[in-house]
């Protein structure tokens, strides 16, 4: 079977793209010009220019901050490469089982993504460091039981989360105003043909849930292992 991946998508999923995304077979190489190991524990950054390298350990510096306020450890052993481009309709990529993602750099992210997304207000240089949080999140969840083919909605449901707990207050404000804070957001309503359908909005679904929980540091790992699931056998 070929490996799967884990992506941040550009613009509205479609079942054709959950097959690609479950079973694509990664081709794509990264030639960088700059690889610099981001300290003991953290990742390998590989970019054009030693620059954005360093950008990159920022960003997985960040994650670890963030998931560490909740005693979670950020996953080792990672490379990321920033790369001009990646699995068709992704800005990010977790490839699933071998450590390994791929984001685009900032000028490629700017070329493709769409001027009504969620985060497309945000400047390409820091959204770039955002969604290399989100898929750090992506490889800290590659580990956690799933009793179904795929538990991608669980795994979406904690890297949209804490992509937009990332954000600085004046990027995460446009975003989280659009939440629906003013009504209890169920459970049920994070599902996978959601995330399929409507990404960004089941990107505000899920932070906003999260926010909601007496305890989220307890509800994040409770999704860590396995006893929360947002997914379901398929018929």
């Amino acid at each position: 079977m070929a490996p799967r991946v884990l992506g941040l998508p550009r613009g509205e999923w479609t079942m054709r793209a959950l097959v690609s995304l479950g079973f694509a077979l990664i081709c794509a190489s990264a030639a960088g010009s700059a690889t610099i190991s981001c300290g003991e524990g953290g990742p390998v950054a590989v970019a054009p220019d030693p620059a954005m390298a360093h950008q990159i350990c920022g960003a997985a510096q960040q994650a670890s901050d963030l998931l560490g306020r909740c005693d979670i450890q950020a996953p080792a052993s990672l490379t990321i490469t920033a790369v001009g481009e990646t699995v068709p309709g992704c800005i990010g990529v977790y490839h699933c089982g071998e450590h390994r993602i791929e984001v685009l750099t900032p000028e490629a992210i700017e070329e493709v993504r769409r001027p009504d997304a969620l985060f497309a207000h945000i400047p390409a240089d820091r959204y770039f460091d955002s969604v290399v949080v989100h898929e750090i999140v992506h490889a800290l969840y590659d580990d956690s039981p799933c009793p179904f083919a795929t538990c991608v909605a669980s795994s979406e449901y904690l890297a949209y989360a804490v992509q937009i707990d990332s954000l600085r207050l004046e990027d995460r404000g446009p975003i989280t105003a659009q939440a629906p804070l003013d009504k209890t957001i169920s459970r049920d309503a994070i599902s996978p043909m959601i995330l399929f359908m409507a990404p960004d909005k089941f990107a505000l679904l899920s932070w906003a849930h999260l926010h909601q929980r007496e305890n989220r540091c307890a509800w994040l790992r409770g999704v860590l292992d396995g006893s929360i699931l947002f997914d379901r056998e398929r018929p």
